[in-house]
């Protein structure tokens, strides 16, 4: 019997502290059964799916054990297709990589202004998401990040980024118009591949760089101007844009520029610079 009690006490010890280490109160650790885990000595919390429900609304907790929490783990919540809305604390300084990924049903997203950074396929695949904005203070983000993302029709972009990394947003078949911020110098390849309803986007005399596939098969794409800023251009930048015409604020081509850059010869403009 006193073995039997034994046995019972411990295990009661470790769900104790199993408790303790998931989310308990919802308003001040946010969804129940979070795994929240130490991120460095005196350097905050990181977080992850846990034993929590995912269906409705996750709420990230601001701290945990009076530390800030200030990243979502990597793959933290991937494929948890119920979820449709997320809290973030102002903490949040980063997103992991796939930390979202295939979230389908997410509707809504807010990042707060106090995130810089977004890893890797971070949202990719969120097939709900209709529009999004990057706050200012982001100056990363991973690649593919929003790929598949097909009803995404509006996105506003950070001014703090220096380039749109490869294939994010490949595949948002809804995306209908991008302005390039001023800051931005490169356009990585893919960036825009498969974009069927872009219909208009705006490159800046910043960028001197448009990767290969850039804008391929962008169907819906009618006009667009590249600015005599841009040095380079990748094979296929333009490939299977059916409706395009292009204007380039140069006399001739450059050097640097792929011979295959328009392999589908739509027709091009060339002008000097006003």
């Amino acid at each position: 019997m006193k073995k039997i009690l034994q046995i019972a006490g411990l295990l009661l010890l470790l769900i104790a502290t199993s408790i303790s280490f998931f989310g308990c109160d919802k308003e001040e650790y946010g969804t129940f059964g979070l795994s929240i885990l130490p991120v460095g000595y005196g350097d905050g919390y990181i977080v992850s799916k846990g034993i929590s429900d995912t269906s409705g609304e996750l709420i990230i907790p601001e701290f945990y054990n009076e530390g800030p929490v200030v990243g979502i783990a990597d793959n933290a919540f991937a494929d948890c297709d119920e979820l449709t809305k997320i809290t973030f604390p102002k903490t949040i300084t980063y997103i992991g990589s796939e930390a979202f990924k295939n979230c389908s049903a997410l509707t809504e997203l807010i990042l707060p202004e106090s995130v810089n950074r977004l890893g890797s396929r971070a949202f990719s695949g969120c097939s709900s998401l209709t529009d999004l904005l990057i706050p200012e203070r982001v100056s990363r983000i991973g690649q593919s990040a929003f790929a598949d993302c097909t009803s995404l029709e509006t996105v506003t972009l950070s001014r703090g980024l220096g380039y749109l990394n490869i294939g994010l947003f490949a595949g948002c078949s809804s995306l209908k118009s991008v302005i390039v911020p001023e800051e931005v110098t490169t356009i990585c390849p893919s960036v825009f591949s498969g974009c069927s309803s872009l219909t208009e986007v705006v490159i800046p005399i910043s960028v001197t760089t448009i990767g290969e596939s850039a804008f391929a098969y962008c169907t819906s794409l009618s006009a667009v101007t590249i600015p005599a800023s841009v040095t380079r251009v990748g094979d296929f930048a333009f490939r299977g844009c059916t409706n395009l015409s292009i204007t380039v604020d140069l006399v001739s081509m450059p050097l640097d520029w792929s011979a295959d850059w328009n392999p589908d010869s739509q027709p091009v403009t060339w002008k000097n610079p006003s």
